[in-house]
């Protein structure tokens, strides 16, 4: 890009008394400052981060941007040769940005995380400073045949990502501007030292506090009963993660038991688990903790020196809400794709949810109408093993147990043979014997046969699989305290 292509059209705009009243609504908007209130300066940290948004994100009362205003109306009478770079640079996304693979002097790979795409950039002192796998925020934008970094300098947030984060961050609706980078900045690199400081008392602070303080941030967080600092303190300790940090991993679970609008203390209750995970013993570091690994070598990084929020919006409450409504709407076959789409991207994104036996048994009576006893079962089992008080579970298994599903069954039983076109074997022989036959005995006989189908898809089936995986966290899910049943 050009230099001083930019610095041209913030002179045209600020320095024309006609635009006077549009800069000053842009100062209030981006500042949040009310109108009418009196502006403070522009500091210097701030002032970049003001041009970019002002250039390429604030609209005018026309409604255009001002890159985009900038072009149309050619205010210098440029022949269109020389304004080609404005008009390539109306396209431009600006984001959370990774840095996939940085190569000195020329450029790098990014993936935009809001979007899922990727770009190559070329780009030259940021290839000095960027490592790969950084997260940085910047605008790329759309030069000739190729994109480039044109947004203001911005700065690495010293952090890394996994897939399951990745994919919670995905979300293409969402706009990001260098307004989200400075909020992100002011909360951060501004108080880097402060932060540093913490982090290095943390590793003097005692166990024993710092979990007292976690169990009454739980209780502020309303999952006190379901989890506690021990069992938060043996999840560091053993379980295996793979390659997410045991805190990345623990905050999508906790952040998953909450009720909506309980989240307030949650960053709190995060900056406490982080300490923790300062000073225990990490099964990812072979028994060591952050703590000794720094009194080894000082100079070696360790894993926990930043606050980590929740991410929340995770895919799999919405695949779940997507399955609930099907339910609802009897399309029982889409209902259980969409339970076993969601049990896979929980298990992904390391999360659950706080009534997660109210998702067993419906997807249980999903496979009772299939037909499906084994799973059926299995999944009912799962429901009252987590929460033996769950009145509509329990209720569900009387009705099993009475044989009051036994013709609903017995329906799709029979229309699953009626439909079989076979002229031997044991569709043809029990389809011509169906008919004289009661539920529960077309039911008896139907499961002898496939009884070994049926358990080797349950061995394979996504909500045995997390199933598995949440049994190591040992999270007290029984409660009396019920909200309605969803599916009755």
């Amino acid at each position: 890009m050009q230099k001083g292509l930019i610095v041209k059209l913030l002179d045209y705009y600020l320095g024309q008394p006609k635009f006077k009243h549009e800069m000053e609504r842009a100062m209030h908007e981006f500042f949040d400052v009310p109108g009418g209130q009196q502006l403070a300066t522009v500091d210097e940290v701030a002032a970049p981060y003001f041009n970019e948004w002002l250039v390429y994100d604030f609209r005018l009362t026309n409604g255009k941007s001002l890159i985009d205003d900038f072009y149309e109306r050619n205010p210098y009478n440029k022949p269109l040769y020389e304004m080609q770079e404005y008009h390539d640079l109306r396209d431009n996304i600006y984001g959370l940005l990774e840095a996939q693979k940085v190569y000195r002097g020329e450029g790098m790979d990014v993936l935009v995380l809001h979007t899922g795409e990727k770009y190559f950039v070329r780009e030259h002192s940021a290839t000095f400073e960027l490592k790969n796998r950084d997260l940085f925020f910047g605008r790329i934008g759309r030069i000739g045949d190729h994109w480039e970094l044109v947004g203001s300098n911005s700065f690495s947030l010293g952090m890394s990502i996994d897939k399951a984060i990745k994919k919670a961050l995905l979300d293409p609706a969402k706009k990001m501007t260098p307004k989200d980078a400075l909020i992100w900045y002011n909360r951060t690199m501004l108080n880097i030292d402060e932060k540093e400081a913490a982090y290095e008392e943390s590793l003097t602070d005692d166990v024993d506090e710092i979990m007292e303080r976690i169990d009454q941030l739980l209780r502020s967080c309303d999952i006190d009963m379901m989890v506690n600092a021990e069992r938060i303190k043996s999840w560091i300790n053993n379980l295996d993660f793979k390659k997410t940090h045991a805190v990345y991993a623990i905050s999508p679970m906790l952040y998953g038991l909450m009720n909506e609008g309980q989240g307030k203390h949650f960053e709190d209750l995060m900056a406490e688990i982080i300490h923790l995970a300062n000073n225990t013993e990490h099964f990812a570091l072979k028994g060591k903790s952050p703590k000794d690994i720094r009194g080894e070598d000082p100079d070696r990084p360790t894993h926990f020196d930043s606050r980590i929020t929740q991410f929340g919006g995770y895919k799999s409450w919405k695949m779940m809400e997507k399955a609930t409504s099907a339910m609802q709407l009897m399309d029982y076959d889409l209902a259980i794709d969409a339970f076993e789409k969601g049990f896979e991207k929980m298990k992904k994104e390391h999360t659950t949810y706080r009534e997660i036996y109210r998702i067993y048994t419906n997807l249980a009576i999903c496979f009772f109408t299939f037909g499906e006893v084994v799973q059926g079962n299995e999944c009912l089992k799962i429901a009252l093993e987590l929460n033996p008080n769950y009145d509509f579970g329990i209720l569900t298994k009387k009705r099993l147990d009475s044989g009051e599903f036994d013709e609903r069954m017995a329906s799709y039983v029979r229309y699953f043979l009626d439909r079989s076109r076979k002229r031997k074997g044991w569709e043809f022989e029990l389809k011509n014997k169906a008919e004289k036959m009661s539920a529960s005995e077309l039911l008896q006989t139907y499961f002898k046969i496939n009884k070994d189908d049926e358990f080797s898809r349950w061995t394979l089936s996504p909500a045995k699989e997390y199933y598995e995986f949440l049994k190591q966290f040992q999270i007290n899910f029984k409660t009396d305290n019920l909200t309605s049943s969803v599916i009755r």
